[in-house]
């Protein structure tokens, strides 16, 4: 097995890397003198962030493409009202999902095969996931995307 796979299976692991990763940013920031600057980037994009979630999320069915440990649909539920389906290659990140974080429902499988119909979510979401996947599967996702989520009034 290779690391970033160990990594990517194994919820526990997962969560260290990213906690690691975060400290180690605000370290490097604070060593550059930068932490001000990084920190008003920071709030500017959660703060559009925040719009964009309001506006296209709240009580949506959302569909999270590489869910991973289910936080982040977690968040979407008690803070939107959405009605979330996480979707992940990695049976472990599903199984740690389901167990702990239940409000949601979960399914092993891969964005090259999306297990819905056309019509079942209003929002398809890449999380951390876009740029790991070659560009003909990401070009097949696009694609996809734009069948697998409903009509709504912020089509364009």
């Amino acid at each position: 097995m290779r690391f970033d796979e160990l990594i990517h299976h194994s919820p526990r692991i997962y969560a260290a890397k990213v906690t690691i990763i975060f400290r180690s940013k605000q370290l490097l920031y604070k060593i550059l003198g930068i932490q001000k600057q990084q920190n008003y980037i920071a709030d500017a994009y959660f703060k559009k962030r925040e719009t964009i979630f309001q506006q296209f999320f709240k009580n949506k069915k959302v569909l999270d493409v590489g869910c991973g440990r289910g936080d982040f649909l977690t968040s979407l539920r008690e803070k939107y009202g959405c009605y979330c389906i996480g979707l992940d290659i990695s049976k472990n990140m599903i199984f740690y999902a389901s167990q702990n974080n239940s409000t949601s429902i979960y399914v092993v499988g891969s964005s090259d095969f999306l297990p819905f119909k056309d019509d079942a979510v209003d929002v398809v979401h890449f999380n951390h996931v876009f740029h790991h996947l070659p560009p003909n599967i990401q070009e097949k996702n696009l694609e996809r995307k734009q069948k697998s989520r409903k009509r709504s009034s912020y089509d364009r």
